[in-house]
């Protein structure tokens, strides 16, 4: 057996990463497999709860590879879209596929029934990334000439990002008798 460093585990969790058909798919509790995690580098829980709270992806030693306690970035924002790598993810997917389909109505143009047009194509992508899974929904879609730079036109969406179920919590009563 040879002990390698840990960037070569970060590796194969970005493999696992790219390998994903969904996107949206979390990292959270998946086997990365492939090399073998030393019993003796499991961490007791408040010191995984201190590497978590300090965005760790932490890989904890299984049968055949090390489980992802957690899919984290290093953001410390607190928000989970800035926290959770799959929901990044997410952000990155929707915004590459918004902008590729814009890109059309570059050099076309700024007629007066562009933005009516964009207004369209915006509300087209989000429906079709709903139907794929990548977002649970959208709403307030703005579509507006730039006030300062006429030549640009500003689009903003809401837009809720499929996300992942990291915990589950159960409040369980007993008694005696009745």
């Amino acid at each position: 057996n040879t002990t390698l460093s840990g960037y070569f585990a970060a590796a194969a969790v970005g493999g696992l990463m790219s390998a994903k058909t969904n996107t949206a798919e979390p990292l959270t509790n998946k086997t990365v497999s492939g090399f073998t995690i030393e019993r003796s580098r499991a961490y007791r829980p408040a010191v995984v709860n201190q590497l978590l709270s300090a965005g760790v992806c932490l890989l904890e030693p299984v049968s055949g590879g090390g489980r992802i306690v957690h899919g984290l970035t290093t953001a410390q924002s607190g928000a989970p879209e800035d926290e959770e790598i799959s929901i990044v993810e997410v952000r990155q997917q929707v915004t590459r596929i918004l902008r590729a389909s814009l890109r059309q109505y570059v050099g076309k143009i700024n007629s007066p029934t562009l933005i009516q047009e964009i207004s369209g194509a915006v509300d087209k992508v989000m429906r079709s990334l709903v139907s794929v899974g990548l977002l649970t929904g959208y709403s307030d879609i703005v579509v507006a000439r730039n006030p300062a730079e006429t030549r640009q036109i500003d689009i903003g969406v809401k837009a809720s990002p499929a996300g992942p179920l990291n915990w589950i919590s159960a409040d369980i009563e007993f008694s005696m008798g009745g």
